[in-house]
């Protein structure tokens, strides 16, 4: 009997801990630094207790966190502050592999759990609205009550939102079958938060992200190597498009209230600043979180300070900190990703694209690449992605180098 009872706790332990996360990213976004280690220990000893294996680990991703980790650990030989560079490739080791167990575990999940979230993630991705919006009015009645000469910041909850955003797209694969009435509730609680946010990088990333999910030609084979090729000169081009954006764009985007409101000047003037500092040092950069021990040369004309904590553009930040070597394995990490998507069928191709673009995009213009949540957000992606995609072609599938076996 305990036996049993014991068994049965480990079926519902993946599933309770899968549907909590959007909970845990619309409230505590900050906890995402943990958070995915705990679920994938959790789902780990749940698969190992069940099948008395482990599950199978795709070592190239292995390699790839290897490879970045050591990257950014041989950074310290010219890094501004070596042992800095070298206590951030620690933390960020133990994320990345983290999420490489839980990509395991999503792909070797058993049906039974698979329908469970596929009928629960939805309800519990609505809770989560629900719940950042509760936290959002609080920051509200906070600002509201604050004694006037209070500069309340707000922006912290950003996170929140931008992480549900992103994990709207695998909860809309996984919502397919879900009632009239669970669509509603989400779509009136969705508009509202959009409605409510400041993160433009959220409205853009749901804007990609629909737009892959729903009209991108997976079918047709050209479209996948030609958005390659653009990919990749865009990354090896990023010091010189940025200087030319904010050349052309800047004083212009001042005059849109949506990009004005996003302050796309400042981050532009960032990104020009930070663009030339990094082709100061093209080949090697200057190595981890170089940003955060600078000053640059500015004429701080929207962005009214010489200093900055990261450059709002993983892109850059990787010309900054590693320069070209950065760029190339930018580059062949990305390419790599996006040549395993297109090994999907159709409509996983289109989800396993939407996930892509939509996070590279909020990756391209907000947060630190090494900001120990987002690290958190982005390793839990491709698990959650993997999940919906099976749950889409109901766990049929070919052999796939993202999702293995049928």
């Amino acid at each position: 009997m305990a036996l049993s009872i014991f068994m049965r706790i480990c079926a519902l332990l993946p599933v309770i801990l899968i549907c909590l996360l959007p909970l845990v990213a619309a409230t505590v976004p900050r906890s995402m630094s943990v958070v995915p280690a705990l679920v994938a220990l959790g789902c780990w000893g749940c698969f190992y207790t069940q099948n008395r294996r482990w599950p199978t680990i795709e070592w190239v991703f292995v390699y790839w966190s290897l490879a970045l980790a050591g990257l950014m650990a041989a950074s310290a030989l010219w890094a501004l502050d070596p042992s800095f560079a070298l206590s951030r490739a620690a933390k960020i080791l133990p994320l990345l592999l983290a999420g490489v167990m839980l990509l395991a575990w999503a792909r070797q999940a058993d049906s039974a759990t698979l329908a469970l979230i596929h009928r629960l993630f939805p309800l519990a991705f609505v809770f989560g609205l629900a719940l950042c919006l509760v936290w959002m009015a609080a920051g509200y009645y906070e600002l509201i009550t604050l004694a006037p000469d209070k500069n309340p910041n707000l922006s912290y909850q950003n996170r929140g939102v931008v992480a549900l955003i992103l994990l709207l797209l695998p909860a809309l694969v996984f919502a397919r079958s879900a009632p009239r009435w669970l669509w509603a509730l989400g779509s009136l609680l969705l508009t509202i938060m959009l409605f409510v946010t400041d993160s433009q990088s959220a409205h853009l990333a749901l804007l990609i992200g629909l737009f892959f999910l729903f009209f991108f030609p997976a079918g047709r084979p050209w479209i996948w190597p030609t958005l390659q090729v653009i990919l990749i000169a865009l990354i090896i081009g990023a010091p010189f498009l940025a200087q030319f954006l904010y050349s052309q764009l800047a004083e212009a985007s001042t005059q849109i209230d949506w990009l004005s409101q996003g302050y796309a000047a400042s981050r532009m003037e960032i990104w020009d600043f930070i663009a030339r500092a990094a082709l100061e040092k093209p080949w090697l950069g200057h190595g981890v979180e170089a940003a955060r021990q600078m000053h640059f040369d500015t004429k701080q004309l929207f962005f009214k300070t010489d200093t900055v904590l990261h450059p709002h553009n993983f892109v850059l930040q990787f010309w900054l900190e590693f320069g070209l070597l950065g760029a190339v394995f930018l580059s062949g990490f990305l390419g790599d990703i996006w040549r395993r998507l297109q090994t999907l069928p159709a409509a996983g191709a289109r989800l396993g694209a939407a996930v892509f673009f939509a996070t590279i995009t909020t990756a391209a213009i907000t947060y630190g690449i090494w900001q120990g949540w987002w690290i958190g957000v982005l390793s839990l992606l491709p698990a959650l992605a993997t999940l919906a995609i099976r749950v889409a072609h109901r766990d049929v599938l070919p052999d796939s180098p993202i999702l293995g076996k049928s």
